[in-house]
């Protein structure tokens, strides 16, 4: 059996195979979000998505303690890959503790989340 291949229709299939691989992976699809900074969670709505598709956002929140300091907290997935969320966070201000009686409280750690205040008795108090 002889197979004679015509250079015109075989330069045509390559390009037209090229052409489809190209399109396939311009459309592709995202993996599961990468984790995000420690300060940064996905959204409730965005933990329930299961297929990243071209297109689909998910929108990043501020974990508990952390109030958006700037940003939409927002990505999309665009050509296999999520697009970079402008979202920052930053620790929330408790604040100090209430006044109580015979006590004083050492803040050297300030009142942002995660810092630790430590109570006193004033002398002769329990």
């Amino acid at each position: 059996m002889e197979v004679v291949l015509d250079s015109g229709r075989l330069r045509k299939l390559k390009s037209l195979l090229l052409t489809y691989l190209f399109a396939v992976n311009a459309a592709a699809d995202c993996v599961r979000p990468p984790s995000v900074p420690d300060d940064i969670d996905l959204s409730e709505e965005s933990m329930l998505v299961d297929q990243y598709t071209e297109g689909v956002q998910l929108s990043l929140i501020c974990v508990s303690g952390f109030i958006r300091e700037s940003g939409t907290g927002i990505t999309t997935c665009k050509n296999g890959e999520w697009t970079p969320s402008d979202l920052t966070c930053k620790r929330k201000d408790c604040g100090p503790p209430d006044p109580q009686p015979h006590m004083t409280f050492d803040l050297s750690q300030g009142t942002l989340f995660g810092a630790t205040i430590r109570a006193f008795c004033d002398k002769g108090q329990v």
